[in-house]
């Protein structure tokens, strides 16, 4: 099958027809558009087909015999499971799955404790090119080494560069923002092997892979210790090095990324404020806003309050919903 027959047929792929509730989202970029991504040289070699967000999807579940195209997904909460050349792979928070097209595969949220998922579907010239990186440079995440299932942990960017994708669908038919947002998946498919980065050389440590620890274990009371241990110098050292590297101290770094990771929370869910702060480590509801507040400048219900006042305003635009339901 030619690059432009799978473009042409995408939109009939097998869908799960999984309800949406008020925070999910699934965009689908229209036919004409693709079509343009297709050919443009600043987007052919690797573009969106469609993107969503699911949170909490009990009952998600899904079965492709003859894949067309190439998905992601990202699992940053909650548990599932994939099933793909007759094995069953749990997939736990912080993995992502690489479902390349002609493999077939099925996959679904755990019954117990649903996943929370970002996902993307892609094409273009380059895209097994893509897919072909991702699956040799990531680690694979379980005993039997399946290049469909990887860890990644949670990241806070990695977040971000989700929300920004997501984000492209209100701005309704304009053909630039579909142009940033080809850029935007190259981006993130290219980001993804520097979360697994290894330290450059024994006495130092890599910046990118603490980060990752810190935002893997988001919802501990890591001490300088912790730290320390886990780069492999003594406190003192540590310390000094960090800062060099940040310009801040490493345990106020770790409560910017509580902060940061608190804030998507409050975004995304309706989650009280105590069960956030706990979330993210803090067992003193009274603390966390106090340090929220110290971090933000406004109380942790504030910015809730002004953030679904942007989203209403928002939505009084008028709304416009995929053709064609997906993923």
């Amino acid at each position: 099958m030619d690059f432009l027959t799978a473009v042409s047929i995408t939109s009939y792929a097998l869908t799960s027809n999984w309800p949406l509730n008020q925070t999910s989202i699934r965009w689908i970029i229209p036919d004409a558009i693709i079509k343009q991504l297709s050919t443009h040289p600043l987007s052919e070699d690797c573009f969106p087909l469609g993107y969503g967000y699911y949170p909490s999807a009990s009952c998600h579940r899904m079965e492709r015999t003859s894949p067309v195209d190439h998905l992601l997904i990202y699992c940053y909460q909650g548990c599932g499971w994939l099933s793909v050349q007759q094995h069953v792979i749990p997939v736990n928070t912080g993995d992502i799955l690489l479902l390349p097209r002609s493999i077939p595969h099925a996959y679904g949220a755990d019954r117990n404790n649903p996943w929370s998922i970002f996902w993307v579907h892609f094409e273009g010239k380059k895209s097994d090119i893509f897919m072909d990186h991702l699956q040799s440079t990531l680690v694979s995440t379980h005993s039997n080494p399946h290049p469909y299932c990887k860890s990644c942990g949670l990241s806070s960017y990695l977040l971000a560069q989700f929300d920004q994708l997501l984000s492209i669908q209100d701005s309704g038919q304009q053909w630039q923002r579909y142009i940033y947002g080809t850029k935007l998946l190259q981006q993130l498919l290219t980001y993804l092997p520097t979360l697994q980065a290894k330290p450059s050389n024994p006495t130092g440590f890599n910046l990118a892979t603490l980060q990752l620890y810190m935002e893997s274990n988001i919802h501990q009371g890591l001490t300088l210790s912790d730290l320390a241990q886990h780069a492999n110098l003594s406190a003192s050292h540590f310390s000094r090095q960090f800062k060099a590297l940040t310009g801040y101290a490493p345990l106020h770094y770790f409560n910017q990324l509580k902060i940061q990771r608190a804030c998507y929370l409050l975004d995304v869910s309706d989650k009280p404020i105590a069960a956030v702060a706990q979330h993210v480590g803090f067992n003193d509801v009274y603390y966390f806003s106090r340090l929220f507040k110290k971090l933000t400048g406004i109380a942790p219900s504030q910015y809730r309050q002004l953030q679904r006042q942007s989203l209403q305003q928002a939505q009084t635009k008028p709304e416009r919903k995929p053709s064609v339901p997906y993923e």
